[in-house]
């Protein structure tokens, strides 16, 4: 889905000597694309406050905040804030995002997905819903993390053992929604990485692909 099949040579930000263009840095926001529910950003409404190698985007027009780490090759989505939950935007932008970072030869994309399940059923303090969402998009939590979630589940009794089984299972979905918390996580950029087969297997279902029933099982088996 992320990649041109034509295109043979192998990226590597680290290797950027200066900034890129600001056009190819605002393509990093995922929202270049016009037919995102007629959300478009513009090179006007991002702001790049420049300290190569860490480049730091600002857009007020959605609320968000993106640090690029070419030293790293990687990119920290430090805060993405949309108002309209209810639409495609979302996945639309990161679909966009992640493809832009391979393009330029980024390794990873990390993340704090904010939010929990007490927050979420606060009316005065439910703004996010990161902790849900961003498991669906296929990120996984980092190792520690990863560990602590284990022993969490082992010890509410529950069988899941990867955060990603929420992309499989409405009812741990619920559960997570009630009772999850805020997490750690990262997308490797790496071709076939397993996090862009949960992404691929996440779109599609939300897209209604029938023939993505096989592939969701044999990642699934991954986790038993």
């Amino acid at each position: 889905m992320f990649r041109k099949k034509n295109d043979l040579e192998k990226k590597d930000a680290r290797k950027i000597s200066s900034t890129p263009d600001k056009k190819v840095l605002v393509k990093l926001t995922g929202f270049f694309d016009g037919k995102i529910a007629n959300t478009i950003i513009s090179e006007d409404d991002v702001t790049i406050e420049d300290s190569f190698p860490i480049v730091t985007l600002i857009c007020t027009k959605i609320e968000m905040v993106i640090r690029l780490h070419f030293n790293e090759a990687k990119i920290e989505n430090e805060s993405i804030l949309l108002t309209n939950k209810n639409s495609n935007i979302g996945i639309e932008a990161q679909k966009n995002q992640i493809a832009a970072a391979i393009e330029l030869g980024f390794k990873r994309i990390e993340l704090v997905a904010y939010g929990s399940g007490k927050e979420l059923n606060d009316p005065n303090d439910g703004v996010f819903n990161g902790f849900i969402t961003w498991a669906k998009f296929g990120y996984s939590m980092r190792k520690n993390q990863h560990i602590k979630f284990v022993n969490h589940m082992k010890k509410e009794n529950r069988l899941e053992r990867c955060i990603s089984e929420i992309i499989f299972d409405a009812e741990f979905e619920k559960y997570w929604t009630n009772s999850g918390y805020h997490w750690r996580g990262e997308f490797l950029l790496k071709e076939k990485s397993l996090n862009e087969k949960l992404f691929d297997i996440y779109y599609n279902k939300k897209f209604t692909s029938p023939h993505m029933i096989a592939l969701f099982n044999k990642v699934r088996s991954l986790f038993n």
